[in-house]
C-alpha cells in the first residue's frame, strides 16, 4: 500500500476506501498485490487528478519528476538532476524539488539523492507520455500549442 500511494493521505484514502467497499461485496476478498493494483486502477478512474495536479507544476518540476520517473530505482543525486536539467538556474531545482516533496510525490529525507514517492502517480505519468513543454514548443517552433497523444503531437 505504501509503496502505491507513497503515503500521500489522499491516495491512501482513496485506496483505501475502494479496498473497504469491495471487502464488503466479496466475502473472499484477499489483501494482495493484483488486488492494490486494481483498487489503483479503480482509483485513477474515479478520480482524474492527476491531469490537473500535473498542469499546476512548473516546467522544471515536471522536469525533475521525469529524471526522477526514467532513473534506475526511481531515484537520482542532485548532480544528476542538474544534468538533466541544465535550462534551470539552481534556485529553481531546489525550489521545485520542495514543491515535489510537499505534493508527497518524492522522498527527499536523503537531501542528495531524492526519489519517487509512491508508484501509482509515476506510473500514471510515464504511462500517458507527458512531454515536457520544451520538446511540445521545438517539435512545432513555438507556433502551435498542441499536446501529447500516445506519443504523438495533437494540435
Amino acid at each position: 500500500l505504501y509503496d502505491l500511494t507513497g503515503g500521500h493521505p489522499y491516495l491512501l484514502q482513496g485506496i483505501l476506501e475502494i479496498i473497504w467497499d469491495k471487502k464488503d461485496k466479496e466475502k473472499d476478498f484477499l489483501w494482495n498485490i493484483k488486488n492494490l493494483r486494481n483498487a489503483g486502477k479503480t482509483f485513477l478512474k474515479k478520480h482524474p487528478d492527476f491531469k490537473r495536479w500535473l498542469d499546476t507544476f512548473s516546467q522544471t518540476e515536471k522536469e525533475i519528476y521525469r529524471c526522477l520517473a526514467e532513473a534506475p530505482q526511481n531515484r537520482a543525486n542532485i548532480s544528476y538532476i542538474r544534468s538533466k536539467t541544465d535550462t534551470a538556474p539552481h534556485y529553481d531545482i531546489e525550489d521545485a524539488l520542495q514543491v515535489l516533496s510537499y505534493n508527497g510525490l518524492i522522498d527527499d529525507s536523503d537531501e542528495e539523492e531524492p526519489k519517487i514517492a509512491g508508484t501509482l502517480f509515476k506510473n500514471w505519468f510515464l504511462d500517458n507520455k507527458l512531454a515536457p513543454d520544451s520538446q511540445k514548443i521545438k517539435a512545432f517552433g513555438g507556433i502551435f500549442r498542441c499536446d501529447w497523444l500516445d506519443g504523438n503531437p495533437v494540435c
